[in-house]
């Protein structure tokens, strides 16, 4: 009787585990990368953020789920917070919304640079130390005007998040946008690059969860073929 009540216990407590285990298409990281100089007008800002705050509203944050990070840079590169820094919408969305870099009492005078420090913040965010999941998708979504230093830079770039498997999202803000540095980014000239309007949060919603089903069908399809030649 004991064994029968303990047996019923633990089949009903992994039942209730696998009911709550989110799905492969459930969970992504999503890292924002945000150009907070003042090439960028306080138009542009107010725009950044918004953007960043809808995209996170369509998502469940937390450490099992979606994770979120966010990296504002200039002349210097600073991760503002990592994956593994919060664990709710609301503490993401008030975070952006506060950030000096962003509400222009912080943000810097230089012209915009994306290769050095930033590779180096992004290197040092997309590691397990800082929360980033290497078996879920990754997407970064780089909102900024397009003015990098040189074109060399944006090939770099490219590179290092090929190798790393992380899908970059480009959304131009600004009065002034170079949208031929900002295209040569992505791959997908037009699924991949937006404009920083609050409207078009959608689409780039859109553009998340098909890359991450795209992501875990690739994933499926290679356990299966591991499977086939294991047997």
């Amino acid at each position: 009787m004991l064994f029968s009540i303990v047996q019923i216990f633990v089949l009903s407590a992994l039942s209730h585990a696998s009911q709550d285990a989110p799905a492969c298409t459930d969970k992504q990281d999503l890292a924002f990368l945000i150009d907070t100089t003042t090439t960028i007008t306080e138009q542009g800002v107010v725009m950044a953020q918004s953007l960043a705050i809808s995209i996170i509203s369509n998502f469940t944050i937390n450490k099992d789920y979606t994770r979120a990070a966010y990296v504002s840079f200039g002349h210097e590169s600073m991760i503002r917070f990592s994956f593994k820094t919060f664990s709710s919408n609301e503490e993401v969305d008030l975070m952006i919304a506060l950030d000096d870099s962003l509400n222009g009492t912080a943000r810097y005078e230089s012209e915009t640079k994306i290769l050095n420090e930033t590779m180096h913040v992004l290197n040092l965010l997309f590691s397990e130390e800082l929360g980033s999941r290497p078996d879920v998708n990754r997407v970064l979504i780089f909102i900024s005007n397009g003015k990098f230093t040189d074109e060399l830079q944006s090939e770099i770039v490219q590179e290092y998040l090929k190798e790393q498997n992380i899908k970059l999202l480009v959304a131009g803000v600004g009065r002034e946008i170079d949208v031929g540095l900002l295209e040569l980014l992505v791959d997908d000239k037009v699924n991949d690059i937006f404009t920083a309007e609050e409207r078009n949060s959608g689409y780039m919603i859109d553009r998340i969860h098909e890359l991450t089903k795209e992501f875990c069908n690739r994933n499926s399809t290679q356990i299966n073929e591991n499977s086939s030649s294991i047997s």
